[in-house]
């Protein structure tokens, strides 16, 4: 028992009530909200960034995917890859020709989800670029990927042991931005052996700069004479 109980019991009782009763001060309410807004923007930015990468993992494995496709393709066809009009595009059916360039590989891959970026801005699977696959009708009436592969010269596969097949389309086409994958920060490729890899783009060196549309296989075309520097 305390030496000085009528004393002292009051004065406890006091000091709890007014504890319970203290408020916050504006001061203190500031920092907390400040603290908040600091801890939302690391959980944002840790969120943004996990979205990032499920999105590049997911196009590293649709382009494994279209590599396999190509080597089975290759197979059945005396060692020559899916041949188009004009390569290198990103046309994967045409109305008047049915599945050209990579999409003549839809046999092999049963979807046509591997054919499409999760990260892509433009060219996604549930977009118009998309909604015309299998239907009939002119050359205009087509289906595009965000995807641009790169058929060419003999089109056997052994001619492309070294040199990028298939990759990202970042494109800009009359001064408009058609499509860029990953925010065009970085750009996955298929090479002729059938492996992928990631590589930056900080330099915009793998996307393809603005050029008017009668100029798009060549524009293309340097594309890929860019991406054979890079080695596999």
């Amino acid at each position: 028992m305390s030496a000085f109980p009528f004393e002292l019991q009051p004065f406890r009782r006091q000091a709890l009530k007014m504890l319970r009763n203290r408020a916050f001060t504006l001061v203190e309410i500031l920092t907390v909200c400040g603290i908040m807004s600091i801890l939302m923007g690391l959980l944002f930015t840790a969120v943004s960034r996990a979205k990032e990468v499920k999105s590049e993992t997911v196009c590293l494995n649709n382009l494994h995917q279209i590599g396999i496709a190509l080597q089975a393709y290759a197979t059945d066809n005396g060692d020559r890859l899916p041949q188009t009009f004009n390569p290198p595009h990103n046309m994967i059916w045409r109305g008047d020709l049915g599945g050209v360039g990579a999409g003549l590989l839809y046999p092999y891959l049963k979807t046509l989800d591997v054919f499409y970026c999760p990260g892509a801005s433009g060219l996604k699977r549930n977009s118009e670029w998309a909604d015309n696959w299998g239907k009939s009708g002119g050359g205009d009436l087509g289906a595009w990927c965000s995807y641009v592969y790169r058929d060419g010269e003999t089109g056997l596969l052994d001619a492309y042991a070294g040199r990028a097949l298939m990759m990202d389309a970042n494109k800009c086409q009359n001064g408009e931005e058609v499509n860029v994958n990953h925010k065009e920060k970085a750009v996955n490729i298929l090479w002729g052996d059938g492996h992928v890899k990631k590589y930056p783009n900080d330099d915009l060196s793998l996307s393809i700069p603005d050029h008017d549309f009668e100029e798009w296989a060549a524009a293309n075309c340097e594309l890929f004479e860019r991406a054979d520097q890079k080695g596999p």
